[in-house]
């Protein structure tokens, strides 16, 4: 007999959709290139301005970050579930990458946590990260903690870092007791309903 609840079943998630580095940096905020742009294709006495300030923003070179992070901030459960930690992932541009965390049981019982993270590129590209730990209670032996650390190099991630840069979605979901095996489906229908497009989907680790 073990000390898990095997019938309580919990689950906690984040999520954001955000401007990319390229967007952010490189290219005029959307309102003011739209009314410049406006201005160019009416001719108006504007013009010659507007066409000086937008033509840099578009003709510019990209210059992509070597890499991007991306954390949860603290993780924790509702309904008194005493499991709480934190996950982390930088994407590189090369390819590389870095995919960490940490859960801790300070509670009685036993829990088994699954923890899934989906980032979608500005094409569609999808990539997911999946990890389980068992944490231990007071009534089982074993550690309360636990830890994972993981590296890698995906070529799909360096084929799709522009696309990547320009703006992304990504949600995380972490559940306790539950099935691993349907979690980053849960996640990637919740994503699709807010309207995120999902072309490919790649399975980092």
């Amino acid at each position: 007999m073990t000390g898990t609840v095997e019938n309580f079943s919990a689950m906690v998630s984040g999520e954001e959709l955000g401007r990319g580095p390229l967007d952010q940096i490189l290219h005029l905020p959307h309102d003011v290139r739209t009314s410049l742009q406006s201005a160019v294709q009416q001719h108006s006495i504007l013009a010659p301005i507007a066409a000086a300030l937008v033509a840099p923003a578009a003709k510019a070179a990209p210059v992509l970050p070597d890499y991007l992070d991306f954390k949860t901030g603290a993780i924790s459960f509702k309904n008194g579930v005493p499991v709480g930690g934190w996950a982390q992932v930088r994407l590189y541009k090369n390819g590389n990458w870095a995919f960490s965390g940490h859960f801790h049981d300070s509670g009685f019982p036993s829990y088994n946590v699954d923890f899934a993270w989906v980032f979608v590129a500005s094409n569609g590209a999808a990539f997911t990260f999946k990890k389980s730990v068992r944490v231990h209670g007071t009534i089982e032996p074993g550690s309360r903690n636990g830890d994972w650390d993981l590296h890698g190099q995906n070529p799909a991630i360096a084929k799709n870092w522009a696309a990547f840069c320009a703006n992304y979605h990504w949600r995380w979901q972490a559940n306790v007791n539950m099935d691993l095996s349907v979690l980053l489906k849960q996640i990637q229908d919740v994503m699709k309903v807010a309207g995120t497009i999902i072309a490919t989907v790649i399975a980092i680790v």
